[in-house]
């Protein structure tokens, strides 16, 4: 069985082959199936720690994390849109600086302590405190005030059109829990790293180290609980893609995303099964070559400009997915915000490449590539990158290395490779965020492994990400975007389709596009009648 999802999505891409599973089911009925079924889920190694400020940057992680905590906002399953979470309203002033929250009546955190505007307050404090991701995030909150306790008031530097968007990253741990647990000034960050205390529908409950993880109902959750939504969360295993295709098939697991598993190979079998639905979408998923522009040869726009343009982009697509997504048109994919509609796809133009590196002046013999070693489209992309510069008379030494071999290289210029692969997926509906956390030179040492450092396109950035108006906001990323292409520090390999299967006795799944697409919204899933 086949849907073609309208939704756009963001994919991950992930090392190892991990899986999530789900068991029970509230009101469980005779026809309902049995309690050890599990549905399966993929991630980049089984979670080991879900802090939702510390850990809020793994992809297995997050799955934990939005099931167990939640915020004032919170996204819309399928969509880059955000609805009311803890709040239940909100009002913003003419000069769209403050924003005053009216919060749920009757909330409370999993260990009872009441949810209140000083909880807010304190969750904001821990964010700034113990910074990251989360806090970049929300760098321009400057002030956050409880007007009573069930009013808060959060006051941002500049203003923001995103900053719902952005603030759905942000979800709220018990102040006690956090408080009776803190080691070292450490704000409860160890203890909560490994349990759980939100007001969200599930809390962490049985692991077994390097096995498996779950997570259970909270009996007590304030949207209470109809028959037929799962009971128990279940992390586990799964070697490869051939034994959770055929898990699949029989039943014996529930779902599995495509990010992690070479699902083209199957989609055949897996769609004329009446076993499993299989859920198609549109990627937001950019898979990234970036070139190290700040050494030698590469630091040349001209030979830069070269490689962008001998790239094979429609081989790429083949060898890396069979034909299943699209050839980028530039660092953000058609259909996402802030998208230059006015850009085509990228396309390879042998002889303009020829002419560029003649003019370049530059005589390069050999480069230099890392991939990540069990990503197979990394390697496929690599390989075609390989066949591309040896029409300009160019070797590339292609190398597979480990997650920690790649970050530890990408940290100056003199230890990174030429190219090293790096896959993009958005955490946030926030364009600048997309193209600035792998392009603004603030993030050099962070995600910008091409360490490109450009004023003008620095400024686009922040004026985007501030900006007060759609229309702002998009100008200013048009002209970033011909700013990436012109400086080429990265080859935009693909952009992957989102292939998910699962278990076709449930209903209310949906495609996620952002936090890397890997949120399934557990609390809306349904056993099908």
């Amino acid at each position: 069985m086949s849907i073609l999802s309208p939704r756009r999505t963001a994919a991950v891409a992930a090392a190892l082959a991990t899986a999530l599973a789900l068991a029970g089911c509230a009101g469980t009925t005779d026809d309902a199936p049995p309690s050890d079924q599990d549905v399966v889920f993929t991630f980049s190694g089984l979670p080991t720690a879900w802090d939702p400020v510390s850990n809020s940057n793994g992809l297995g992680s997050l799955a934990v994390i939005r099931s167990v905590y939640e915020g004032l906002v919170d996204q819309v399953p399928g969509s880059y849109d955000v609805e009311p979470s803890l709040a239940t309203e909100w009002t913003v002033s003419d000069d769209k600086l403050e924003y005053t929250f009216t919060l749920r009546d009757g909330v409370e955190f999993s260990d009872g302590t009441p949810f209140d505007a000083a909880a807010v307050v304190y969750n904001f404090e821990r964010i700034e405190a113990l910074g990251g991701q989360v806090a970049g995030i929300l760098s321009n909150v400057s002030d956050v005030v409880a007007v009573d306790d069930g009013t808060v008031r959060l006051t941002l530097a500049q203003p923001q059109i995103q900053f719902l968007e952005a603030l759905s990253f942000a979800v709220f741990a018990s102040p006690t829990a956090a408080k009776e647990n803190e080691a070292d000034g450490d704000w409860g960050a160890a203890w909560l790293a490994q349990n759980s205390a939100g007001t969200g529908p599930y809390v962490v409950g049985d692991k077994v180290e390097g096995q498996s993880l779950e997570l259970d109902r909270n009996e007590d959750y304030w949207g209470g609980w109809e028959d037929g939504q799962i009971d128990t969360v279940r992390f586990v295993t799964t070697p490869d893609a051939t034994t959770v295709v055929q898990q699949l098939l029989r039943g014996e697991v529930d779902h599995v995303s495509g990010i992690m598993y070479p699902l083209v190979d199957y989609l055949d079998q897996l769609e004329d099964s009446d076993e499993v639905t299989v859920y198609r979408a549109e990627g937001t998923q950019i898979d990234q070559i970036q070139l190290n522009t700040q050494r030698a040869p590469l630091d040349n726009k001209l030979v830069r400009q070269a490689i962008q343009l001998a790239y094979d982009y429609e081989s790429a697509l083949q060898a890396a997915y069979k034909g299943e997504g699209v050839v980028p048109s530039g660092g953000l994919p058609a259909g996402y915000p802030g998208f230059d509609t006015s850009l085509r796809p990228l396309s390879q133009d042998l002889d303009r490449a020829k002419e560029l590196l003649a003019e370049s002046g530059e005589t390069i013999d050999k480069l230099t590539l890392y991939y990540y070693e069990p990503l197979a489209f990394e390697k496929a992309e690599s390989l075609i990158l390989q066949d591309s510069l040896a029409e300009l008379g160019i070797d590339l030494e292609v190398t597979a290395t480990t997650w920690d071999q790649m970050v530890e290289a990408q940290s100056s210029p003199e230890t990174a490779p030429d190219f090293n692969n790096l896959w993009h997926g958005p955490i946030t509906a926030d364009p600048a965020d997309y193209l600035g956390s792998y392009f603004h030179s603030k993030f050099i040492g962070g995600y910008n492994w091409s360490f490109f450092d450009d004023a003008e396109f620095d400024g686009l950035i922040d004026e985007a990400q501030f900006a007060a108006d759609e229309a702002t906001r998009d100008a200013a990323l048009a002209q970033a975007q011909a700013i990436l292409l012109d400086e080429a520090p990265a080859i935009f390999a693909a952009v992957p389709n989102r292939v998910e299967v699962i278990n076709s006795r449930f209903t209310g799944y949906e495609v996620h596009p952002v936090d890397y697409g890997g949120d399934i919204f557990f609390y809306d899933l349904r056993v099908a009648d």
